[in-house]
């Protein structure tokens, strides 16, 4: 339960520095005449609802070319530190990206050697 609550007050947390930032709302502060501060919250609500609707718009488009089957990886998604491999070499560790536009883990062989650390 105190997990939940930690994970809500982070999203509140979050959602109300992405808003300040993103111009969503304005804090000011003026003196009042009684010696008193007064604060003043200005939510822009048409920006909000502008972002809203940019942010399930780009979220959709994400939805549809996951659900489209696309497997051609793009050249961002390559990693550039790693040289090209040649027709028939094959990636013997790791993770490899099979035809079908899966993901599979490859066991890495395991060689098991003896230390001696008093040769003869």
């Amino acid at each position: 339960m105190r997990n939940i609550l930690a994970l809500v007050g982070f999203l509140v947390v979050g959602f109300a520095v992405a808003g300040y930032f993103l111009g969503w709302y304005q804090l000011t502060s003026e003196p009042s005449p009684d010696g008193h501060r007064k604060f003043n919250v200005d939510l822009n609500t048409k920006k909000i609802g502008e972002d809203v609707q940019t942010g399930t718009q780009k979220v959709g488009e994400v939805i549809n070319n996951q659900t489209k089957g696309s497997t051609t990886p793009t050249a961002s998604d390559q990693n550039p530190q790693t040289p090209p491999k040649k027709d028939g070499e094959v990636q013997t560790t790791g993770f490899q990206f099979t035809p079908e536009g899966t993901w599979i883990r490859v066991q890495p062989k395991t060689e098991f050697k003896t230390y001696d650390p008093m040769p003869k």
